[in-house]
């Protein structure tokens, strides 16, 4: 999905490991698996497509850091317990310095991808209609998002029962996606 939308852009798809590392940090709360599990997706992607690969490393290295800042970080949370500080408005706080941090990563990335190395390095630009296709496919992380920090922000639940609801969720998705494709192979 986020290839989609800055695919075209000078150091596209490094933008798009990025925007892929934030959305998985706003799922997993974790910096090692955000780096790891985009990583291992991104990096090979990136490097088939030409990208220098310090650019397709930092890129990722950077977007994993993502999973400190962006709710619901783990780190955040242990810290308002040292603190004695809630919980609920440590992730809250979290939330604006994530997206800054984003964007400033991408127009690092943009700089960078302006360069003679990474510049022949672009996927071709999707049509609008293709983008809100491909949004529409990444609904599941749209959902965890709004369960866990929207029961959060609402003062609904705890950060931990917002983890247990985001856990219960995630799984529930992979059985009816599974379920899914086992009817329609059938």
């Amino acid at each position: 999905m986020a290839n989609k939308w800055v695919g075209h852009l000078p150091g596209g798809l490094a933008m798009a490991g990025i925007l892929t590392s934030a959305g998985f940090a706003a799922t997993s709360g974790s910096s090692v698996a955000t780096a790891a599990t985009v990583g291992a997706v991104a990096i090979p992607e990136m490097k088939k497509a030409g990208y220098d690969s310090r650019l397709a490393a930092g890129s990722v290295a950077a977007g994993g850091v993502l999973g400190v800042l962006i709710p619901p970080s783990v780190l955040l949370i242990f810290y308002a317990a040292l603190t004695e500080v809630s919980a609920g408005k440590m992730l809250i706080a979290g939330f604006i310095p994530g997206i800054l941090t984003t964007v400033v990563f991408m127009v690092g990335v943009a700089v960078l991808g302006q360069s003679t190395m990474n510049k022949a390095a672009r996927s071709p630009r999707a049509g609008w209609g293709e983008r809100m296709r491909a949004t529409g496919q990444a609904w599941q992380v749209l959902v965890l998002f709004l369960l866990v920090l929207g029961g959060i922000y609402l003062g609904l639940v705890t950060p931990t029962e917002a983890a247990a609801i985001g856990a219960l969720a995630a799984f529930l998705m992979l059985l009816l996606s599974r379920s899914d494709r086992a009817i329609s192979d059938w």
